[in-house]
């Protein structure tokens, strides 16, 4: 033949046209190649692009003993012409999973190690499937894993068989087995949606929904009178935003997509946009304020006077109530000088505070109600105090008028109790939404503590406005970030913290334990708290710098007697219903807040005297510092300046690691950090770190399945020694679990199934627990490598 002869000229479609028949492996040899969430690099994959392992036949035997599926050649995709390569981001994905069998042919002809697959060929009913994958290949084998959650009306079984059939596409109805059982319902929800751990780590659509912000619910005036969680979000995204769009310009992986197309300019409109957006976001939630106010205000006035109306001699009574028009259109025309000053002030305020906050917006934004309630309390106060000194003069020294008059003043000075009402019970504790990370609660602020800083704010207020005539009214916004001392600069980025939120309860403490992918994988309860509840007591991981994604949590919430021996309802450890990843187990040198990393580790940050920060310099960039300005450089580096233009200043050394206010001015390069001079954790507030190891403790059955038969095992991977055993019932549901052995040094988060011939999509979700090294009732492990180390942030990061 030519193709064994001399002039083989290795030359696809020149050679000859080799095709061939063959099975998709099973699918943990090639689904790495698609991790389903987005990923910043190719680095960040184990493999790339659409391919799989294929076993072909007359190629490779079917004893996996002799070709192990790891050593299959990677078979790529044929597409036809109307999918799409996935250049100019116009593409398909292939629809194919494990056991299905392909025909394609060989690019390399006979060397036969560069398979394409050219199409299917289509499963039916009188193929029977194998549910479990033998060792000898090329028989029919289900495309579910063991994990795979299946739509029950697409299953037919037979109670107790070794073979089960897989109708694929088609569905059957639920017929009655010999037991009586239903086989086609259940209790549980019908789908068939993936839940291997590969899959459920972040199943983003795309990067665009991976970074979707969380959003404020809007919630009953009832539950939140003050809507600072909603102005708080609004104003923390569009930070959060203002800070993309300034890195995009040194980095551009930061780059805002679809926003900004152009250079500095374009940035710079979009930043002015946004500001725009935060600007009108928060005079609305203000003014929503002051016309509650207004109300208020109005009533209460009305409502007092109506009793002074029967102590007047009926030839008074005209002139109390032009007095009382008079105070209701001063009231009116108070307001709408309010309003008419907020956007100008608010807008002046946002756009000074864009570089200053990059953490802490909840503080910001209460200190910004506040300063703005306590003004206009003064000014409330001020000018109807003029008004009621004429309705005194026109009714005399009535004692019981006097009485009146004071009482109205006392209103007008307590005017936001309304607004520190106990809510009501039917409120909800869950009011943001994100795509990721679903449900999860909103802080609405400290109502008790805005107001006693508005009082005190009022009680100091000096009027600038002489008369109501005068149409201008400042707000004085010149103190707000400095109120309280709010903490608005950057955080060093650590491993996340448990939130435990609800209609009761508080106290409740916890270090998460992270492990070296990323995944929450159990928590170290400090404190359990008090007064949670069973049935309303819900849990979040909160990542101040928004590295990680898509951990989901549940609270266990049960009785514990405390030191004073009394009983209370407190956490005592949570359920982990997803790991999620891309958490830190420990600083990393990236520092944030508001959920975003603002500053990488390479990167050099400049602080001014005002409190504004610089975009942070990647490495490579040249920066300008004068004399007050703060320095952070990278670890392990030592720079000196250099002269100014014009020769001024220079020679001032500034190494990494510390924060080094400078004194003469100077010009440097961002440099690049050297890790090799720099050991340990970064430098925190916290309080240190510890090692402890983690065991199987329990088992929870999420879905019970359906069909299991008494043989079938759980497997544990990677076990770590732990092993357990199920019970079911005679519809071959998973009634318990029992732990048999708990295993020790668990360092990732383990995938647990039912091995079984014939039962289906029961879920289980492994419980660890956590044991300190050193402590009285835990030996010390047999090597380091099952030791974790858990950073004590509670309450740090």
């Amino acid at each position: 033949m030519i193709e064994q002869g001399l002039f083989k000229r290795y030359f696809v479609g020149r050679d000859g046209f080799i095709w061939w028949l063959g099975q998709i492996a099973p699918e943990s040899t090639w689904k790495d190649n698609r991790p389903g969430y987005p990923v910043r690099t190719n680095d960040d994959i184990k493999g790339f692009g659409e391919r799989c392992r294929v076993r072909i036949m007359g190629y490779h035997t079917a004893n996996i003993d002799e070709i192990s599926d790891d050593e299959l050649p990677w078979a790529y995709f044929m597409y036809p012409v109307t999918a799409g390569t996935g250049n100019r981001s116009s593409c398909q994905s292939a629809n194919i999973s494990q056991g299905d069998f392909v025909f394609g042919f060989f690019m390399d002809g006979e060397d036969a190690q560069m398979p394409v697959i050219m199409g299917l060929l289509g499963n039916n009913e009188y193929a029977a499937v194998s549910k479990n994958i033998t060792k000898a290949r090329f028989v029919p084998f289900s495309g579910y894993t063991e994990s795979d959650k299946v739509a029950y009306t697409s299953l037919n079984v037979d109670k107790g068989g070794e073979i089960v059939k897989q109708t694929g596409a088609q569905t059957t109805e639920g017929k009655t087995d010999s037991q009586g059982s239903n086989t086609g319902k259940s209790n549980n929800p019908t789908t068939n949606e993936s839940v291997t751990q590969s899959n459920s780590k972040i199943d983003a659509a795309s990067k665009k929904a991976a970074e979707e912000q969380s959003q404020p619910l809007a919630q009953p005036s009832d539950c939140e009178p003050i809507p600072l969680g909603k102005i708080q979000k609004d104003l923390q995204n569009t930070i959060v935003e203002i800070q993309k769009a300034q890195k995009s310009v040194y980095d551009f992986s930061k780059a805002v997509t679809g926003d900004i197309t152009g250079g500095i300019d374009d940035v710079q409109n979009f930043i002015n946009e946004k500001l725009k957006w935060a600007i009108e976001k928060t005079s609305e939630g203000i003014k929503w304020i002051f016309k509650q106010i207004q109300k208020y205000v109005t009533d209460k006035v009305n409502n007092s006077m109506k009793d002074l109306y029967y102590f007047l001699f009926p030839n008074e009574r005209p002139e109390l109530k032009k007095a009382v028009d008079t105070i209701n259109d001063l009231i009116a025309c108070l307001f709408r000088k309010f309003i008419k000053g907020l956007i100008v002030q608010i807008g002046n305020f946002l756009k000074d505070a864009a570089n200053k906050i990059i953490n802490g917006a909840k503080c910001v934004i209460e200190n910004l109600v506040a300063n703005t309630l306590g003004q206009i309390i003064g000014e409330i106060s001020r000018e109807v105090n003029k008004a009621l000194g004429g309705i005194k003069s026109l009714v005399g020294q009535v004692a019981q008028v006097a009485s009146i008059i004071d009482d109205v003043l006392g209103i007008i000075t307590d005017l936001l109790s309304f607004l520190s009402c106990e809510e009501k019970p039917a409120c909800s504790s869950i009011n943001e939404w994100s795509i990721l990370s679903g449900a999860k609660p909103l802080s609405k602020g400290d109502i008790d503590s805005l107001v006693n800083k508005a009082k005190n704010l009022a009680a100091g207020v000096q009027s600038t406005v002489e008369g109501i005539a005068n149409p201008e009214f400042n707000f004085d916004t010149s103190d707000i970030l400095g109120l309280d001392a709010c903490n608005i600069g950057p955080q060093l980025c650590g491993p996340p913290l448990a939130e435990f939120f609800g209609i009761s309860g508080t106290g409740a403490l916890g270090n998460l334990v992270i492990s070296t992918a990323g995944e929450v994988i159990g928590i170290d309860m400090i404190s359990f708290g008090i007064g949670y509840d069973k049935e309303e007591t819900y849990g979040n991981v909160f990542d101040n710098c928004g590295k990680g994604k898509g951990a989901v949590i549940r609270p266990i919430v049960e009785d514990y007697t405390d030191e004073n021996g009394n009983i209370q309802s407190g956490v005592t450890g949570i359920d982990i219903l997803d790991p999620g990843t891309g958490y830190l187990s420990a600083p990393d040198g990236s520092r944030g807040g508001n959920e975003y990393t603002w500053a990488d580790p390479e990167d050099s940050i400049v602080k001014h005297p005002d409190g504004s920060y610089d975009v942070p310099k990647p490495p490579g960039n040249l920066i300008v510092v004068n004399p007050g300005d703060e320095v952070i450089l990278p670890p392990g580096v030592c720079i000196v300046t250099e002269p100014q233009e014009g020769g001024q200043g220079g020679g001032e050394e500034i190494c990494g690691g510390d924060e080094v206010i400078v004194t003469k001015p100077g010009v440097f390069t961002s440099p690049k950090p050297d890790y090799s001079r720099f050991s340990g954790i970064y430098p925190s507030s916290s309080s240190g770190s510890y090692p402890a190891i983690l065991y199987l403790c329990e088992i929870n059955i999420v879905d019970a399945g359906i069909n299991y038969t008494e043989g079938d095992k759980i497997v544990i991977r990677p076990d770590n020694g732990a092993s357990a055993e199920p019970k079911f019932d005679q519809q071959g549901r998973v009634a318990s679990i029992k732990v048999t052995e708990g295993g020790e040094g668990f360092t990732e988060f383990p995938q647990l199934y039912i091995q079984s011939d014939t039962g289906y999509n029961a879920v289980l979700i492994p419980k660890l627990c956590i044991d300190r090294v050193g402590s009285d009732k835990l030996k010390e492990p047999m090597g380091q490598d099952k030791v974790v180390t858990v950073i004590d942030c509670v309450g740090k990061f």
